[in-house]
């Protein structure tokens, strides 16, 4: 346990909040009491304005930094786990995809079996990223940032994606901003992020809808915006949507969007999501760079 949120550390805190609040009140009464004031006032607006006092501060010097330290603790533990099982997992996942692939290359299989193998190996990839999707989450980079243009990374996320929206019937927009941006930031790592918001995205809409892509200029930012016409986000996900583990898809993880905000924050960033009249809109704003 942290010393700092030890039993006497607290009780000590708490010794001095009420110390320091009770010494204020005793200077503030004077000020605002006439003299006379009944003592059973008196102890009445000491009371009151004690727990005014008191309360924003206990807040302030121990819940809030032992909800920030349980929930960095609970992180961690989680990363160390799911940085153990995917290790423990990937190994025996690559040789079995060896395998599939070796037996689909011989020439006695047939064209149903060939079929069945090939379904395999596509479930093997798609356990193989969402272990990779873990090992992100518990081992994050620190971003080698170079300058770029957003819109580059938006068209190279629409052509992975193309395959994908074509068969959802999902039209893919590019907004081109009314001027040239660029901003300093980790081509790899930010395509991470778009990508994972448009793939949300297309989840969104499996019977077809509009995704729509643009980044303009603002205030010294430049705001990326994901936007899809589906049905909005989960109220329900809504007040924790980027607490690790949260998710209302069946085959989910709910890291992806922990991952898309450390991102975001690891370039001086940040990320929120808003649902419209007509669907959900994920915003990155990040430094414009002259």
């Amino acid at each position: 346990m942290d010393v700092t949120s030890s039993p006497l550390n607290v009780f000590v805190k708490l010794l001095a909040i009420v110390f320091i609040a009770e010494a204020g009140v005793m200077l503030l009464l004077p000020a605002i009491l006439p003299p006379s004031v009944t003592a059973g006032t008196e102890a009445f607006v000491d009371s009151c304005l004690l727990t005014l006092l008191t309360a924003p501060l206990v807040w302030w010097v121990i819940i809030g930094p032992l909800r920030a330290s349980a929930a960095a603790e609970k992180t961690a533990a989680v990363a160390q786990i799911a940085t153990g099982v995917a290790h423990e997992l990937r190994n025996p996942l690559t040789a079995v995809k060896m395998l599939v692939q070796t037996q689909r290359e011989l020439p006695e299989v047939g064209d149903q079996l060939a079929e069945d193998l090939t379904i395999i190996e596509d479930e093997i990839r798609r356990m193989e990223r969402s272990l990779q999707t873990f090992l992100d989450f518990a081992r994050p980079q620190a971003p080698a940032r170079r300058p770029l243009d957003p819109s580059d990374i938006i068209r190279r996320t629409f052509s992975l994606i193309e395959p994908r929206a074509r068969n959802q019937q999902v039209v893919c927009e590019l907004v081109e901003p009314d001027q040239p941006l660029i901003i300093e930031a980790d081509d790899e790592q930010l395509l991470q992020l778009v990508l994972n918001l448009c793939l949300n995205a297309l989840d969104a809409m499996p019977d077809g809808g509009l995704l729509t892509v643009g980044a303009r200029a603002q205030d010294g930012m430049v705001r990326l915006s994901v936007r899809d016409t589906g049905p909005g986000i989960d109220p329900l996900v809504f007040a924790r949507l980027f607490q690790p583990f949260v998710t209302n898809k069946e085959t989910g993880v709910g890291i992806g969007l922990v991952i898309c905000k450390r991102i975001a924050e690891a370039h001086r960033g940040r990320l929120r999501g808003e649902n419209l009249d007509d669907g959900a809109c994920f915003t990155l704003e990040l430094p414009a760079t002259p």
